[in-house]
């Protein structure tokens, strides 16, 4: 990929992993982590610009990526694309119950919806079956 002084921005649905991958990518390659998510106020300014060589890890929504920054300038988005059942699954493991209708057809309604805008703005797509490992190799490859 060849963009070493790039911002890496992680994006994908809520239970994708995107903050798990973000902070072992950020602890192996040395890149600050921001989520977006987790600090209003992060999200509402303008993220790094990694041209300083100072670059970060930082995990978005979509909607907050096309609000903050101009991607290709300040990044390379990865898109974790973990299938809608597999966040289902790890849902149910997670709380320790079995999710109701409503909340499966919430997860997937929102999958369905943003899937389209998640997949025209990366810059690489990657499939998440709980391979997280694998994932986190192949992106550190790419800056290595």
């Amino acid at each position: 990929m060849g963009e070493l002084n790039k911002n890496i921005i992680l994006i994908g649905m809520p239970g994708s992993e995107k903050i798990t991958i973000g902070k072992i990518l950020s602890k192996k390659l040395g890149f600050k982590f921001i989520d977006t998510n987790e600090d209003a106020d992060k999200s509402s300014s303008k993220l790094p610009n990694a041209s300083s060589g100072q670059c970060s890890i930082i995990s978005t929504e979509v909607d907050t990526l096309k609000k903050c920054f101009s991607i290709k300038e300040n990044g390379v988005v990865i898109f974790i694309d973990k299938p809608v059942e597999k966040i289902i699954e790890d849902e149910e493991v997670l709380n320790n119950r079995t999710l109701l209708k409503a909340e499966i057809h919430n997860l997937k309604e929102h999958f369905h919806e943003k899937y389209k805008s998640y997949k025209n703005c990366c810059d690489l797509h990657l499939i998440n079956n709980n391979n997280i490992n694998e994932i986190v190799y192949y992106i550190c490859s790419l800056w290595s």
